[in-house]
């Protein structure tokens, strides 16, 4: 009874989901850990990072074909929080913390790896003197990415925490969320652009996409936890605006957030947002599409169903695969009395949404952190067991079997009204704050397992 009173109540069907097949693709025994990181390279091959609160980490090249597994170690002293390949390469951010928390980007070729040559690049962020004046004082971690090409390189959008220099020197430094943009260019040096400060502290920036021309910034207010987005022209140094201090920034105030807001981009310059929300009457899933080609956004499509339960709802990855037309969204339920804690969502048409709508989910009894495309394959998401070892499962969007379930659901189309002329004060600190470390090397040790 009481895990009937706890559903969300797309899941209606959750009782029958955990004697279902699990598409495990590896199992990795000897990787205990607590955090994963998955994303598809090509073909059946995949990179996997790994964390565990003792400290030890490893970055590893999975080839779900072969069995093969190729690691490295990562320092300890090291966090990543996100990381997305391109080009043959993995561009990486996070923190280094070795007394000091600093915000890091890094990244490495996938064939050095390969061949036993784990060579990595990395920048972390030091403060200078005109900074501290200037009223930042650290940039502490990186914690969401987006890849984009510009000329010939390519580019890291990334969010990123930070502190603020307070007037009254005894008092504790508040933070801050910010974006900006950097490249390894000519694989000898950085170059690092402007970083957008969020002064205010009332936007809280969640996730970052970049679509056919526009990087998109997701964001819920600590103040009223509403949602907000902000766009920018998909060039180098995107945050080097005019020198105004107020920028455009976008919302609607149909209902109120609950955690992250997540956006991933569809075909051409459509996004799409996914979060939960709250209003006087009811609570659940909210996606909105938004068209942002023009010089105003614009909502062509917008869906929400209600959920019945009292538990926190987690987003950890959404990704839109073009092959099926399907948006994929990674959820987690904090509960301790449910064997399935993950669900990956599958919302077909994104780009036109209609209410009642078909929804299918796949849930899991294990607990899943990341998710990535594995076009046209599907997709694939890393986790842990009870042990905690990490697995790996793909998933096919629209393809009964497996542990997916179909269900006709609740959504209802919402009618939100854009709010285009909110402003907000801003702050945008030049490039300069910053080195880059020698390259670090590590060899990473060959281990074969048969994939399941």
């Amino acid at each position: 009874m009481k895990k009937n009173a706890i559903l969300f109540s797309l899941l209606c069907l959750i009782g029958t989901s955990t004697a279902l097949a699990q598409s495990v693709v590896c199992k990795t025994p000897n990787t205990v850990c607590d955090t994963t990181i998955v994303r598809h390279w090509r073909g059946s091959e995949y990179i996997v990072y790994t964390a565990h609160s003792s400290g030890t980490r490893t970055v590893a090249y999975h080839n779900h074909a072969t069995g093969n597994i190729i690691s490295a170690p990562v320092p300890s002293y090291v966090t990543i929080n996100d990381f997305r390949i391109a080009n043959d390469s993995v561009f990486a951010g996070g923190s280094v913390n070795t007394g000091i928390k600093r915000g890091l980007l890094a990244c490495f070729a996938i064939n050095d790896l390969l061949a036993g040559n784990f060579y990595y690049h990395s920048l972390v962020w030091y403060p200078d003197s005109t900074h501290i004046v200037l009223g930042i004082t650290q940039i502490e971690d990186v914690t969401r990415l987006a890849l984009y090409r510009y000329g010939a390189g390519t580019r890291i959008a990334y969010i990123a925490y930070n502190t603020t220099n307070p007037i009254d020197p005894a008092a504790p430094y508040p933070y801050r969320v910010g974006f900006g943009d950097a490249a390894f260019v000519n694989g000898t040096s950085w170059d690092i652009c402007h970083y957008h400060l969020n002064k205010d502290g009332i936007e809280e920036y969640t996730d970052i996409c970049a679509t056919e021309n526009k990087i998109v910034i997701a964001a819920r207010t600590n103040d009223s936890n509403r949602v907000k987005f902000q766009v920018f022209k998909k060039v180098r140094d995107y945050t080097n605006l005019s020198p105004i201090i107020y920028s455009n920034r976008y919302g609607c105030y149909d209902h109120q957030t609950l955690g992250k807001v997540m956006v991933a981009p569809l075909a051409g310059n459509l996004v799409s947002l996914a979060y939960h929300y709250y209003d006087t009457i009811s609570k659940g899933l909210a996606i909105k599409t938004i068209d942002v080609s023009g010089s105003t956004p614009v909502i062509v499509a917008s869906i929400k169903s209600p959920e019945t339960a009292t538990n926190t709802w987690h987003m950890n990855d959404m990704r839109y695969d073009s092959y099926t037309d399907h948006l994929l969204i990674l959820n987690y339920i904090d509960d301790p009395f449910m064997a399935a804690q993950s669900y990956v969502f599958q919302i077909g048409a994104p780009a036109t949404l209609v209410g009642p709508y078909s929804v299918r989910h796949c849930p899991y009894p294990k607990v899943l952190h990341a998710l990535d495309n594995c076009t046209p394959m599907g997709f694939i998401a890393s986790g842990t067991d009870a042990n905690p070892n990490l697995n790996v499962w793909k998933g096919v969007p629209n393809q009964p079997g497996n542990c997916e379930i179909e269900q006709a659901v609740g959504f209802s189309n919402t009618t939100p009204t854009l709010d285009t002329k909110l402003k907000r004060h801003h702050c945008t600190y030049p490039p300069g704050f910053y080195y880059y470390y020698t390259p670090e090397t590590a060899t990473p040790k060959a281990t074969y397992i048969i994939c399941q």
